[in-house]
């Protein structure tokens, strides 16, 4: 055995026995255990032998499993072990320092099983054995674990029983060899799992043969079922494939290696799998070999085959020593080269027509292929010398020779184009559909609630209402009630306007003259008006002096953005503080609004700007429907900015936008002021055209206290004769949607024979555009419902001017 080798078991024991030969003498014995290059101490057993003797006399039939069932026994003799001396060996093994330290951490060195490893050597002293050898793990004074051979003689005499050597060989390095031997085997075999290869060993001259477990699972044979002979193996081979294997057999004996070659097998039951094998002897009279299971890879390939019917697929061989290429008509065509002028193309060639981010992917499966064998099914982008650009999928199988090298590359071009974009028009319109219905249901569930709720206070409150004997004060609080809860469902409707305004592209901008800081300060006003009595502190921050701050923008639609990002502020901010304002940067100023509320989930954040999107259910419980935050982006986008957020949960959240910076002069013209008019300052007659009863009962009551003559149409063709018939009318409130003449018709019919009449549309009509529509339409003016009895009174007063000076109603 050569010095590096490390040594087996039985050279391990061998040389044990001979050097327990070799102790003759005391001399020599002493010798050999002062300079023993393995550890050595002498062991006194004389207490041992002496109780053992003693329990002879028990009549014990069986000594192992007595000790086993009286550990005070066991323990007994086990403290009666003494050792006398040990060597150097075994001082530097164990890493003690000294005897003395050695001897007094004795018990700490014993590792896992010691206890059967005493047993089996009391057993063998119990049986008048010879020599106990035995594995033992043991630990170093350091605590450092590794596995030792322990052999002992069995001393005869009482005199040899005093002093009896004990040798410890340490076996670590060797275990730790058959470990990682162990653990390889265990990858070798998942890996042959995974990819379906097992491998075998055949001896022919005797016909045996050692097969790995991947064996067995290709054959669908148990192992212990199962003897791998050449005659049940053939059993299992089809007939029309029998004659591979006979040829294979032939051309292995002649060359010492085959090619790789398919067969079929029939498996036990019945199931027909496809197997590839490849072969060599690789000394006289063995055989090995591995067989993989391509069943899966040729039903890819029946699969192909059956595609190549109905769809036009190029094909290809490619040899990488002669670098020689044979394309098929269809790959010429496909990549745009002429079969019958051009010869196929090389590689340097073929990658120019690639597209460049995917030339890369590509060249790497090429060399792959023909360097390590390794198939490719990939999807590439041609780009044709006519600007056309393709989607080619590309599939190579290796072709391997002697040696395993690869010897050819065999593969397919197949146009999938058109199969492109139709899938990816699929799954847009697969998208769009799940898109539309999960968007109509999140609607229908958030526009219920919505509208359930604001109405139940509205009518639950009016019904109180009927109540007698009910307080003045009572009164005045569920009126107050059923204000606040029509607003809220106003504010609602107003949102879904808004909302379908913006998704149709059909609001507009109406830009004017805005003091920014005027605006912040009408909303610090408003707002810091409803925190009172709050644990929410309202602070503002202005970026310009008041004289800079007039900007060219739509201050509505402004005011909006801002409402919708503090009312969200609000509802999620129970103390702390709210703080919103603006600043200038370069072109453009960046508006904010900051809170110290509960936050917004990272995964959240970037859907929180869609229709219907909150945080999560328990942190949005009754605050609204989720058309907020959309609105502000849609708007934003509108007036020219960008809308985002920064927030952390449990720190609060910061919503920013901006907007061009526009820098505008206020408007110094005198307006005539109308809010202040009233019509009781004259006798009026207003006709008022509405089919619907209640709406004329408010309209009517709000001008109850109006010295006015009321005229009630219920259709466009009566609100027409009745404008015929009484030439005292000074204004028409036309409803537009009306039965038998709606209020556009009512209208083209009144100006025919009246010009001049204030005509004002009254409608539930709020898309963009209605209000220029009927404007060009010939009405004066509009009032969208529902109406407020101060817009109504301001609007009449307004064309009351300017038609009868002497009736216009300014005190």
């Amino acid at each position: 055995m050569k010095s590096n080798e490390k040594p087996t078991y039985k050279e391990l024991e061998h040389r044990i026995n001979e050097l327990q030969s070799q102790i003759k003498t005391k001399q020599d014995y002493k010798r050999l255990f002062e300079n023993a290059s393995i550890s050595i101490w002498n062991e006194d057993l004389s207490l041992v032998f002496e109780q053992i003797e003693e329990l002879r006399k028990l009549d014990i039939p069986n000594f192992k499993i007595y000790l086993e069932n009286n550990p005070e026994v066991l323990g007994s003799l086990i403290r009666k072990l003494k050792i006398n001396s040990v060597n150097k060996a075994t001082l530097k093994l164990f890493k003690a320092g000294s005897d003395q330290e050695f001897l007094s951490n004795l018990q700490s060195t014993f590792g896992e099983g010691a206890n059967q490893v005493f047993i089996a050597l009391l057993e063998s002293i119990w049986n008048k054995a010879k020599s106990f050898t035995s594995e033992v793990n043991y630990k170093t004074l350091d605590g450092d674990e590794f596995a030792a051979l322990f052999s002992i003689p069995i001393p005869e005499t009482k005199l040899e029983q005093q002093s009896v050597p004990v040798m410890i060989q340490s076996i670590q390095p060797l275990k730790e060899a058959e470990q990682a031997k162990e653990d390889s085997l265990i990858k070798l075999r998942e890996a042959q799992k995974l990819s379906h290869v097992g491998s075998w060993e055949w001896k022919w001259e005797t016909d045996d043969a050692v097969w790995s477990d991947e064996m067995y699972q290709i054959y669908g044979v148990k192992k212990e079922n199962f003897i791998p002979t050449s005659e049940n193996v053939g059993k299992a081979i089809l007939e029309e494939d029998k004659h591979k294997m006979e040829q294979a057999i032939i051309q292995l004996f002649k060359g010492g290696v085959t090619e790789p070659f398919e067969f079929k097998i029939a498996r036990p039951n019945n199931e027909i799998r496809y197997l590839s094998i490849l072969a060599l002897q690789i000394y006289e009279g063995t055989v090995f070999g591995v067989t993989q299971d391509i069943t899966d890879r040729k039903k890819r390939e029946n699969e192909l085959n059956e595609a190549q019917k109905l769809a036009k697929i190029g094909s290809w061989l490619f040899n990488p020593l002669s670098k020689k290429v044979e394309w098929s008509d269809e790959t010429f065509h496909m990549w745009g080269f002429d079969s019958k002028k051009d010869a196929a193309p090389d590689a340097d060639t073929l990658i120019q027509r690639i597209h460049p981010d995917d030339q890369e992917l590509w060249s790497n499966s090429v060399d792959k292929a023909t360097q390590h064998g390794i198939a490719y099914d990939i999807e590439i982008r041609v780009c044709l010398p006519n600007d056309q650009q393709k989607t080619i999928r590309a599939i190579c199988q290796p072709i391997k020779g002697v040696n395993d090298k690869v010897i050819s590359l065999a593969g397919t071009n197949q146009d999938i184009t058109q199969q492109k974009l139709l899938a990816m028009e699929l799954i847009n319109a697969k998208e769009k559909a799940e898109e539309s219905d999960r968007l109509k249901t999140a609607f229908l569930a958030n526009m219920s609630h919505e509208l359930r709720t604001p109405m139940n206070g509205i009518l639950g409150f009016a019904e109180l209402l009927k109540r007698k004997n009910i307080t003045v004060e009572t009164k005045d609080t569920y009126l107050g009630f059923i204000e606040k809860e029509g607003n809220r469902l106003l504010s609602f409707i107003s949102n879904i306007v808004d909302i379908s305004k913006i998704e149709s592209n059909v609001i507009t901008v109406e830009k004017s003259f805005c003091n920014v800081n005027e605006l912040i300060d009408d909303l610090y006003s408003k707002y810091s008006f409803r925190l009172e009595n709050t644990a929410v502190q309202l602070l503002i921050k202005k970026g310009l002096d008041d004289p800079h701050s007039g900007v060219e923008t739509d201050a509505n639609k402004l005011i909006q953005v801002f409402s919708n990002l503090l009312e969200n502020a609000i509802k999620f901010t129970k103390e702390g503080v709210i703080e919103f304002g603006y600043s200038l940067s370069k072109n453009k100023l960046e508006f904010y609004v900051k809170d110290t509320g509960i936050g917004i989930e990272k995964e959240e954040q970037k859907n929180i700007f869609n229709r219907f999107m909150q945080g999560k259910l328990e942190q949005t419980h009754n605050h609204g429907v989720g058309l907020g935050l959309s609105i502000v982006k849609g708007i934003v986008a509108i007036l020219g900015g960008d809308v985002g957020l920064e927030s952390q949960t449990g720190v609060g959240s910061t919503f920013f936008f901006s907007i061009p910076y526009q820098k505008a002069v206020a408007d110094t013209k005198v307006v005539l002021d109308t809010n202040n008019t009233t019509l009781d300052s004259d006798h009026f007659t207003i006709l008022i055209a509405e089919d619907d009863r209640f709406n004329f009962l408010y309209l009517k009551a709000c001008l109850s206290e109006v010295d006015c003559t009321i005229l009630h149409a219920v259709n466009g063709k009566e609100a027409v004769q009745l404008v015929n018939e009484n030439s005292s009318i000074d204004v028409i409130l036309m409803d537009i949607n009306m039965p038998k003449m709606n209020g556009y018709e009512a209208l083209e019919e009144i100006r025919k024979t009246n010009k001049e009449m204030p005509v004002i549309a009254q409608t539930g009509l709020a898309m963009s555009g209605d209000k220029e529509k009927m404007l060009q339409a010939g009405f004066n003016d509009y009032i969208s419902k529902p109406i407020s009895p101060k817009v109504l009174m301001s609007t009449i007063n307004k064309h009351l001017i300017k038609i009868a000076p002497s009736k216009h109603g300014i005190k």
